[in-house]
């Protein structure tokens, strides 16, 4: 009796290191994306951005700038808040695209978006 609850405890406890809190493999896949992000480079391709994430991003948002460009941002889940919350932004990392090159990412950089592209970005063609 003692082994099997010894045992029991010992899997336990290592089912919640290895995954932490949230759902099973989200702690991991935002550890795998906060890891990946160091290696992406300005003027990637958006497919070369995939390949160095290893994975299609959590959301994907469309958008036309000023003078017609293609603006693209793929965020990508990269903190988990609580198990129970729904995934909003505040999980999400977002990488940059004008004119499918990569040119910058991460929450501070939406303020250089938004001071070039102003109130245009309020209005997105198309969210996945």
């Amino acid at each position: 009796m003692r082994r099997t609850l010894s045992v029991v405890l010992i899997a336990t406890f290592g089912i919640l290191l290895l995954g932490g809190c949230g759902p099973c493999g989200t702690n991991r896949l935002c550890m795998r994306n906060r890891e990946a992000m160091p290696n992406l480079l300005t003027r990637m391709q958006p497919e070369e951005v995939v390949f160095v994430m290893k994975g299609k991003p959590y959301k994907t948002e469309y958008y036309k700038g000023k003078n017609g460009e293609a603006i693209i941002i793929y965020k990508y889940l990269t903190n988990l808040t609580d198990s129970n919350s729904e995934i909003t932004d505040i999980n999400l990392t977002p990488i940059f695209f004008e004119n499918y090159e990569l040119v910058g990412w991460g929450t501070p950089y939406w303020e250089t978006i938004q001071n070039k592209y102003g109130p245009v970005l309020e209005s997105v063609i198309v969210k996945q």
